[in-house]
């Protein structure tokens, strides 16, 4: 009785898809020697299956044990690379996929994903360098169409990267009509019925603008103006290290500062959107109750939620020119931002994974609120505009999605 013996009926069983005896002999492989190879990567990888490939706290730490015990296994490194992108910790995932590089370099997979990672960055340079790579190792017409220069995204579209570290053609304006790429005609075209569906959100009317020098009390509006500061000096400084990249100049230490801008960038555009939201949010009066101890959401929650007597406001904050995402809510369906079945399906995985006691009983009141029709979803943006040639933090927008 070993524990390679138990992993092997594990994998038999889960290739069969029978996840509850995987698991059950996984866990027993692991009961029996806790540094069994394979053990805890695959039954991470049941668990992650018995979730439709959402990933959990315990689905994660089994990854993670798997690293940790075995740091050169080109599978472990190669998974944690996958879910640290679906969370959009790019500096993590790109360290997990280097390391599979070494170790599987006839595995397109960790460069396609390391693509995926810098193309959500706005590296579009490093995105490039990393899908022909996965192009050369898979040969494939698939990948070719999928990777290469033709897939620039239509005004208003962008390449991302989902929760399941698919790629997705998605829409910066609700507005917009869903569209995809068709392979046979090489051009875009309006997205097929009944092949990912998705669940479009509707927004009400605009409130009047709130321009940040007045109408934002000064706490926000300093943090604001200093996370809009700091971004731009931020892409300043990418523009110089871009400058001497393509120049063939640059340090293996500024190369390192290029990578890690992107992330830098984005994190100032969060933090102009999350203290335009706070600043709103405080003047309609009630009491944010998520997030709660930390400064922000984390990855398949509400950016904010709060409360003002029997009524909840869910808030989705947006800073710079960041745009709707949405989330698989069932085979071939996706939920917007913005609609009762994206709510309905945070608040249920706030339910079911939430980090805290409190915040799973969030999502359960959240539930209930949202059947009872007693939530405001609203949709709060700190743009940047352009003033004289020069950018500039524009008027806070504040907008009410219409639930139907």
């Amino acid at each position: 009785d070993s524990g390679s013996l138990h992993v092997l009926f594990g994998r038999a069983y889960r290739d069969d898809g029978d996840m509850t005896a995987a698991i059950r002999e996984l866990e027993r492989a692991i009961q029996l020697d806790p540094r069994t190879p394979h053990a805890h990567y695959f039954l991470g990888l049941a668990r992650l299956s018995l979730n439709e490939w959402k990933a959990t706290p315990e689905a994660k730490a089994e990854i993670a044990k798997e690293a940790e015990y075995f740091p050169r296994d080109f599978l472990a490194n190669y998974m944690m690379g996958f879910l640290a992108a679906a969370e959009r910790d790019y500096e993590v995932s790109n360290r997990y996929l280097m390391i599979a590089t070494d170790l599987g370099p006839q595995w397109p997979e960790p460069w396609l994903y390391m693509g995926l990672n810098a193309y959500a960055q706005s590296d579009m340079k490093r995105a490039e360098e990393y899908f022909r790579k996965a192009i050369v190792l898979t040969g494939k017409d698939e990948a070719r169409f999928r990777y290469s220069e033709k897939l620039d995204a239509e005004p208003g579209y962008r390449w991302t990267l989902d929760e399941n570290g698919d790629l997705r053609y998605d829409r910066l304006d609700a507005a917009l009509p869903g569209r995809e790429y068709n392979t046979a005609t090489g051009m875009f075209q309006e997205a097929v019925e009944g092949k990912d569906t998705l669940i479009k959100a509707t927004k009400g009317v605009e409130e009047a603008p709130r321009p940040v020098a007045t109408e934002i009390p000064k706490k926000q509006r300093e943090a604001m103006e200093a996370a809009f500061k700091k971004r731009v000096d931020f892409i300043a400084k990418r523009d110089e290290l871009e400058a001497l990249k393509d120049a063939g100049t640059i340090s293996k230490k500024d190369s390192e500062k290029l990578r890690k801008m992107y992330a830098q960038i984005n994190e100032e555009s969060r933090q102009m959107g999350e203290n335009a939201a706070e600043a709103v949010m405080k003047g309609k009066g009630g009491k944010r109750v998520y997030p709660t101890g930390k400064t922000h959401s984390t990855s398949g929650d509400f950016d904010q939620v709060w409360k003002k007597a029997d009524r909840f406001q869910l808030v989705e904050a947006k800073g710079g020119s960041s745009g709707l995402g949405s989330r698989a809510i069932k085979d071939g369906v996706r939920a917007e931002q913005g609609t009762v079945q994206y709510a309905q399906s945070i608040a249920e995985n706030m339910t079911k994974h939430g980090a805290t006691p409190e915040i799973r009983k969030l999502g359960r009141e959240l539930t209930t609120a949202i059947a009872e029709g007693k939530v405001d979803y609203i949709l709060i943006r700190a743009p940047v505009v352009e003033r004289a040639g020069v950018a500039a933090l524009g008027d806070v927008r504040v907008s009410e999605f219409v639930l139907k």
